[in-house]
């Protein structure tokens, strides 16, 4: 992933969610880093490559930063922070029957 992958990523679930916030995303050596600012609380979100693969940290202003393999824990993690309003969905697929 490049920054403008991240940014497009980043700025795609803010929108979604309906969150104002204020986002800048740079590459730092091998990883990426965003920033998001919303209502003057800071939230930032690395990608870093390790042996094992990808690796995302996710930091909430004052909180523990805490530590995902997956972009889909990084996102739960984002909503939770950013738009906790919006709740918690699940997509489910079952086979249909004829």
């Amino acid at each position: 992933m490049n920054p403008a992958e991240l940014e497009a990523l980043l700025s795609g679930l803010l929108r979604l969610w309906q969150v104002e916030a204020r986002l800048s995303v740079a590459r730092e050596g091998e990883g990426l880093r965003a920033d998001i600012t919303k209502a003057g609380a800071l939230v930032t979100v690395e990608q870093s490559v390790q042996p094992f693969g990808i690796a995302w940290h996710v930091q909430a202003e004052g909180k523990r930063r805490l530590a995902y393999p997956s972009t889909i824990g990084m996102i739960k993690h984002l909503r939770e922070v950013l738009a906790p309003e919006r709740g918690v969905a699940r997509v489910m697929f079952a086979a249909g029957g004829a």
